[in-house]
């Protein structure tokens, strides 16, 4: 799945992990694997945006707000009993990581796309 800041708060990480559920699988046996994404370090919000997280979430540094949409993300999943050690992801931050598509950085419509699979 693709997860803005929106899908986000929306939880859509939940109803995800919940349908894969109605089909059969459960929570002990997922993996999941967060893939290159804009990280707290870059990811800044303004006033109007901090009010939908949790101020756990919300990094103020030199006057500034960012947000960790992983670390949300992971707490999130936890929540719901995916195991701590199937939960991955990647450094990357894709701000800052030219090879990786980001629209703040570059304010076009290009897209970066992920797979996923079932076993």
């Amino acid at each position: 799945i693709h997860a803005g800041w929106r899908g986000v708060v929306d939880k859509i990480h939940y109803n995800t992990i919940n349908k894969i559920c109605k089909f059969g699988s459960k929570t002990e046996n997922i993996n999941i694997f967060l893939g290159p994404s804009i990280k707290k370090c870059c990811f800044e919000i303004k006033d109007d945006i901090t009010q939908h997280f949790n101020n756990k979430y919300v990094i103020v540094n030199n006057g500034k707000k960012y947000v960790d949409l992983i670390g949300l993300i992971i707490n999130d999943c936890i929540k719901m009993n995916i195991k701590k050690n199937n939960i991955n992801y990647s450094p990357i931050c894709s701000y800052e990581d030219e090879m990786c598509y980001s629209y703040r950085r570059n304010s076009t419509n290009s897209r970066m796309y992920s797979i996923m699979s079932c076993k």
